[in-house]
């Protein structure tokens, strides 16, 4: 992935989300995992947020997924989608708070990144041509990212 480099990369722990992952009271990841994850600096993530929004049209006739408290169905569904579990993927949460990661560390440990009633999260990767999105309904949608491009205009 080339869309960020060393310099964009900021501490885990100075992130503002790395609760979720070194807080005893949410959850403290293997350190394997932590190891895959990248947050980015501000700018980056603004940067690669604006990015995400050429995607959001696609979702619109995407496969619906509702996760429904199921953290096991939930990661099998995710790993029935055919990913490489070695492909990097950006996750965001906003225009400034985005992470790099592996889709292996994000399937295994989704219900991590995806809090119910309080995120919404885009997920992609300039490896592929596929886009994930987690509503704060607990659902995802996944779909093509040029799909509404090919789908004609309905």
């Amino acid at each position: 992935m080339s869309k960020y480099d060393k310099s964009d990369i900021i501490s885990l722990k100075d992130f503002e989300l790395s609760w979720r992952w070194l807080d005893e009271r949410w959850n403290i990841l293997p350190q394997s995992s932590l190891d895959s994850i990248h947050p980015l600096n501000s700018n980056k993530a603004c940067e690669l947020r604006k990015e995400s929004l050429l995607y959001f049209p696609a979702l619109k006739n995407g496969q619906v997924f509702y996760c429904e408290g199921d953290e096991q169905l939930t990661r099998k569904w995710l790993n029935s989608l055919g990913l490489n579990n070695s492909m990097q993927i950006i996750v965001s949460w906003s225009e400034n708070v985005c992470i790099v990661t592996t889709v292996a560390t994000f399937i295994q440990h989704w219900d991590d990144f995806c809090y119910p009633s309080s995120d919404q999260i885009i997920i992609w990767t300039d490896e592929d041509d596929w886009v994930l999105f987690y509503e704060e309904f607990d659902a995802f949608v996944f779909s093509n990212k040029t799909a509404h491009l090919t789908s004609g205009s309905s």
